[in-house]
């Protein structure tokens, strides 16, 4: 009769042990500190590397921090405010007082005039350096001859989301619109046709080599680097494109499509023009 309970008393402490082990395994891992949030530990104009602490227990019970970091990189990503501190770049256009609107939380700031007529768009690049322009209107032109279709006009800027303004019926003699949209690496200029423009033929234009030009205008610009190139043939002509490049900032290639289509786009391309001492234009062609 002694040995079925011999048996049976070490069973029990056998298992009273295993308990009491895992009792203390469990406990030694809940001291494991959980991840940190990831933190920006180093940043500059265009990365940031964020980093955060996972901690692991080593067989001694020793806990460490092992380091995981990534870097996030995007062109203007921050910009340094009047401390001298990185932030980060606010892709935002804001209503100022005086009825302007202006862009000032990135990198390159703009400030865009109330009325589009007898103002200009003011671009300071992160080097300091400043591009006044305006619209000037719209021609053709084929090859021979350029005829203008319609000038710029009174117009109103209207913010539209938080980064785009827009200057509605901007031309007179063709229902047009000018829009604006500030991003973290740039500004883009579009120019919306709301109606069809006269045909070249209507103007004793050569249809078959005619152009649709717009006109920018630019004040006591710096001279930039141009570079150049041949597009593509399309519609039968071969454009030219001068790439601009005024230092921190270019003007690459731009393109042309319809709205609410699901259309191609075609080649834009552009010249610098100096006109007189102090005023440049871009003439860009589609």
């Amino acid at each position: 009769m002694k040995i079925p309970i011999i048996a049976i008393v070490l069973l029990t402490i056998g298992s009273t042990g295993l308990r009491a082990q895992t009792s203390t395994t469990a406990t030694s891992q809940s001291n494991v500190p959980p991840p940190t949030d990831y933190q920006i530990v180093q940043q500059d104009g265009n990365s940031r590397v964020w980093q955060r602490e996972i901690y692991e227990q080593e067989p001694n019970g020793q806990i460490v921090a092992r380091p995981h970091k990534f870097t996030e990189l995007a062109t203007g990503l921050n910009y340094k405010d009047s401390s001298g501190q990185w932030q980060p770049s606010k892709e935002e256009i804001d209503l100022q007082p005086d009825g302007t609107l202006a862009a000032i939380q990135g990198q390159h700031q703009v400030y865009f005039p109330g009325n589009i007529y007898g103002g200009e768009i003011k671009l300071i690049q992160p080097n300091g350096v400043q591009l006044h322009s305006c619209p000037v209107g719209l021609s053709y032109d084929d090859g021979s001859n350029t005829m203008l279709i319609a000038v710029l006009t009174n117009s109103i800027g209207q913010l539209v989301g938080s980064n785009q303004v827009i200057y509605t019926n901007a031309f007179a003699g063709l229902d047009a619109d000018i829009i604006y949209s500030y991003t973290r690496s740039g500004l883009e200029q579009d120019i919306v046709l709301r109606e069809q423009p006269p045909t070249p033929a209507s103007l004793n234009l050569s249809p078959e080599t005619t152009r649709l030009q717009v006109l920018t205008e630019f004040f006591d610009p710096p001279q930039p680097r141009q570079t150049t190139r041949t597009l593509p043939a399309q519609a039968g002509l071969a454009l030219t494109d001068d790439t601009l490049d005024f230092g921190t900032m270019q003007m690459v290639p731009g393109k042309a499509f319809k709205l609410g289509e699901d259309s191609s786009s075609a080649r834009v391309g552009k010249s610098w023009v100096t006109l007189t001492e102090g005023v440049s234009k871009i003439v860009a062609s589609v």
